[in-house]
């Protein structure tokens, strides 16, 4: 049996939060967890990780972001992400 890269809703947290400020340019100032889960999907599990963030771009630009992520939990490959 295969061993899961991502074993714990801290790593996957980790990983939603380097996604959101690669994707949409800016650094993470602050964020909250809203839910995160490991669901079971035919091809393996995935977790699933909504984030609130606060994310600075710029000296004094600020926008805050609801976050969805998909991300599998064998190979740590985020598979979507939503952001509004």
């Amino acid at each position: 049996m295969e061993r899961a890269k991502i074993s714990s809703w801290m790593d996957a947290r980790s990983i939603a939060e380097g996604e959101a400020e690669k994707r949409l340019g800016g650094k993470i100032k602050d964020s909250w967890v809203d839910s995160i889960w490991l669901t079971p999907y035919g091809e393996g599990s995935k977790w699933i990780v909504k984030l609130k963030v606060v994310l600075a771009k710029g000296l004094f630009r600020k926008k805050s972001y609801d976050i969805f992520v998909k991300i599998d939990s064998m190979t740590g490959e985020v598979e979507e992400f939503r952001a509004s």
